[in-house]
């Protein structure tokens, strides 16, 4: 007889106490001293004889039936179960409805084809893109739409205003009817006939429509909102990209010889006297013999640049000016100076030679000549009075030969604050209230869910309907009428394909019938019901209605149920017995359509869908400027033990204001749930999915909790909020593993990995939970080849400094703490490196 395996019983997540304590080599040790105290027997301890085949059975028997007893026990319990469908079984016990899901929703953006308008059925296909691993998903519009191509992008009536500039900013901004090309920090010239200045491009807005740029005043005309209409007469024009960027004369002289301050005057030379002091200096202009009228240039121009403007700009300021006249000339500018020479004269002094040095005074002089390009130069076109210098801007650099000259709108946005009604030049006959849109911000792209909840015809006489926005979590502040666009044909989509089958035939006498759909998991959406699932079920043509169970249902009642396993198949369940109607018989004469497509795998960022499944006549495409969210997959084994007791808690009515938090936890999506009384607001109740977001359809979600509370009391609901942490660690690792191993390790730890959530992610913590240092120390401490570990910063990163050490750091009810792959610091250090700058090693 072979011996029996050697038990290793398999630990449960949940908690390590043992239904039956003894293992099998514990049993063989009992029947032993049984055999050997209470009769006498002494069981061999070598060799496989009879005796000790005797007393293993009944040792293996009775372990055989202790595991046996164990495992039945276990699973008994809601608290210590692991097999889903044994969960699933006690959850349904308690009223409570294992999560099968949801599926993601979120707005479709649709572009109509130029002057087409019409109507787009419910289950109209789209697709997303894939991106890298991630495969195209396909979702469906929930309800028919009527979509108008006067609809694609609605604009405020007032978004444009006459009126040239706008400065409050520290800049200004312009548009252009066509594009620019031009780059941060780009020179460029704004003019007419009115007002010249100069600009240095801010932010280019390449992808702006119409093509835009941001400038920020150098010199000039400041363009000062005291601008009128008539400052635009003639129109504005951008000069940019200079063909001539030339330094003035003197600009790269050496100094010691050449000072800044004389190349810059433009007084003439007048050498000094040679009977000045030895050492003295004169500078001065020889050629042109009147320096002063004219600006030099330090090298010759290409072409002339008469007749146009020019900006000469330096890092002091920026000025424009009218070229009357561009010549070419050589200029000579001097430096005279005073030294003393020795001077040797010999004679002869009673017949010897007799040698007298003496001192003279002599002027030396060096000339700084070239050949430059000479400006006359006016204030403005038309000025009688050319501009004269007392010195010049040997620091500026002078533009001209601008080789484009771009036209302006005569118009600019209109930056008065957006309200939730304003009136807009389009035609909203065939618009009916209520439909969602979308409010998108131009200048960053930046979208907001809508809901167009009430539209007014034009007065008589004028062509301006007006419409009411209402916006989940308020309307926004600081968006600029000029700056926004509505978004009108727009349409719920989700997750999820339509597919119809054939479920089977009914004998018209078998009482509760069940018919397993092919395919899962099957599309479930949120709504105010909770979790409704996407079925249709016919016979013989004819819709039979959903019933949540057969209680109370008439013998004639055309309903049936579904049931869902633990692995997320559905079965359609008929009725039977007085309770709901069976089938009449018929071959085949069951069928059922029902959308495919359920969980996380159906959220998709902003921009991914963008696919038409089907060419429409009436589409050019679409887009979703808002994310596809709410996606969650089927509740696990741990998700039902925790959430299984809530609907004994609430008995699906929130009284208490902690009830609200529990209550939400069961709309189908929603993981973490918070709430608290606060005066003047009323209940604030924080809600949120697995990525740590709000809920997809706040409107569902909304509906779902005022159908089950007092709605005399107010209830704000917010979605969570992320702090922000900042950690710097010093590790010391065990020699046996490698650095990049235990730093990788730490990485997962913190920031969560495939096999573990994370301690600073959504999904590792908590609303409001804390964090201590020590609780940091204890969690990498834990991971294996980690030796010491030390803090160098810890702390909420807004205005924490490098060197802060917080022993806890907390959150508010709404607050979670996150830390970005940015806020991580990890130092690897070795144990004889550690003990020198931390003695002792570990903290």
């Amino acid at each position: 007889m072979s011996r029996p395996p050697i038990h290793r019983p398999a630990p449960s997540p949940r908690g390590d106490d043992s239904y039956f304590g003894p293992d099998f080599a514990a049993l063989v040790q009992l029947a032993e001293a049984v055999a050997r105290d209470g009769h006498g027997i002494e069981i061999p301890a070598k060799g496989r004889g009879l005796a000790r085949t005797l007393i293993e059975l009944p040792a293996l028997l009775a372990h055989v039936l202790g595991e046996h007893q164990g495992l039945y026990a276990r699973e008994a319990n809601l608290g210590s179960a692991l097999l889903p469908e044994n969960l699933s079984r006690h959850a349904r016990r308690l009223a409570y409805t294992p999560d099968p899901g949801a599926a993601a929703t979120g707005l479709a953006a649709f572009t109509v084809k130029p002057g087409l308008s019409g109507s787009l059925p419910k289950g109209f296909a789209l697709q997303t893109s894939p991106l890298g691993e991630i495969k195209a998903r396909t979702l469906e519009t929930l309800a028919e739409a009527q979509l108008d191509a006067g609809w694609n992008a609605i604009r405020p009536a007032a978004a444009e205003i006459l009126h040239p500039m706008q400065a409050d900013r520290g800049y200004i901004e312009i548009r252009l009817n066509k594009r620019h090309g031009l780059a941060r920090d780009d020179v460029v010239v704004l003019a007419n006939v009115r007002r010249t200045g100069v600009f240095r491009v801010v932010d280019p807005l390449p992808d702006a429509s119409p093509p835009r740029l941001a400038l920020r005043h150098v010199g000039g005309s400041p363009y000062a909102d005291t601008a009128t209409a008539a400052d635009w007469a003639g129109g504005f024009r951008l000069l940019c990209r200079p063909r001539h960027q030339s330094r003035v004369f003197g600009w790269n002289a050496p100094p010691g010889l050449w000072p800044a301050a004389a190349l810059a005057s433009p007084s003439t030379y007048a050498p000094p006297a040679t009977t000045a002091a030895a050492g003295t200096v004169a500078h001065g202009y020889e050629s042109p013999a009147s320096a002063a009228s004219r600006l030099l240039l330090a090298e010759p121009l290409a072409g002339s640049i008469a007749s146009q403007l020019a900006a000469v700009v330096s890092p002091s300021g920026a000025a424009v000016y009218w070229v009357d006249r561009n010549d070419e000339d050589m200029v000579s500018f001097v430096r005279g100076e005073i030294v003393e020479q020795p001077q040797v004269s010999t004679a002869t002094v009673d017949g010897r030679p007799v040698v007298t040095v003496t001192t003279v005074k002599k002027l030396v002089e060096t000339r700084l000549s070239a050949r430059v390009a000479t400006l006359a130069l006016n204030i403005l076109p038309g000025a009688i009075t050319p501009r004269n210098w007392t010195s010049y801007p040997l620091d500026a650099t002078v533009l001209a030969g601008w080789a484009d000259a771009l036209e302006l709108w005569p118009t600019i946005p209109n930056p008065a604050a957006l309200q939730p009604e304003f009136a807009v030049m389009a035609d909203l006959s065939a618009m009916r209230p209520g439909r969602p849109a979308i409010l998108r911000r131009l200048s960053t792209g930046e979208a907001r869910e809508a809901v167009i909840a009430a539209l007014k015809p034009p007065p008589a006489g004028q062509q301006a309907w007006t419409l009411r926005l209402e916006m989940p979590g308020g309307f926004p502040s600081g968006w600029a009428v000029g700056d926004v666009e509505l978004l009108g044909n727009v349409i719920r989509v989700s997750d999820g394909e339509t597919v119809t089958e054939i479920l089977g035939g009914s004998d018209g006498v078998t009482p509760h019938q069940g018919f397993a759909l092919k395919k899962s998991p099957v599309t479930r959406l949120a709504g105010a019901e909770g979790s409704q699932i996407a079925l249709e079920t016919r016979v013989d043509g004819v819709l039979w209605d959903l019933a949540p169970d057969f209680h109370a249902q008439a013998a004639e009642a055309r309903i049936h149920s579904v049931e869902t396993d633990a692995k997320g198949a559905v079965t359609v369940r008929f009725g039977g017995e007085g309770r709901g109607a069976i089938p009449p018989s018929g071959r085949r004469n069951i069928t059922a359509t029902y959308r495919q497509g359920l969980g996380d795998a159906g959220n998709a960022g902003p921009g991914r869908l963008n696919r038409i499944r089907r060419a429409s006549p009436l589409l050019d495409s679409v887009t979703n400027p808002l994310a596809i969210a709410g996606g969650t997959d089927a509740a696990g084994p741990e998700d039902i033990a925790r959430q299984a007791v809530r609907p004994v808690r609430v008995f699906d009515r929130a009284v208490s204001v902690e009830d609200h938090a529990d209550l939400a936890l069961l709309f189908p999506g929603i993981v973490r749930a918070s709430a608290r009384w606060r005066d003047g607001t009323g209940i604030e109740l924080v809600a949120a999915d697995a990525a740590g977001a709000g809920p997809a359809d706040p409107g569902a979600f909304l509906a779902f909790m005022d159908a089950r509370r007092d709605t005399g009391m107010a209830l704000q609901v917010l979605a969570p909020q992320a702090v922000d942490v900042s950690l710097g660690l010093r590790v010391e690792r065990d020699r046996a593993w490698l650095a990049e191993a235990i730093r990788r390790a730490v990485e997962e730890s913190l920031l969560g990995g495939p096999e573990d959530a994370g301690l600073f992610t959504f999904a590792g913590r908590d609303l409001s939970a804390p964090q201590s240092l020590s609780g940091i120390y204890a969690r990498l401490l834990a991971l294996p080849g980690v030796a010491a570990v030390h803090a160098s910063r810890y702390g909420l990163t807004a205005g924490i400094n490098s060197h802060a050490v917080a022993d806890i750091v907390h959150a508010s009810t709404r607050q979670w703490l996150r830390l970005a792959p940015s806020a991580l610091e990890i130092q690897m250090v070795e144990p004889d490196l550690l003990d020198r700058v931390m003695p002792g090693g570990a903290p």
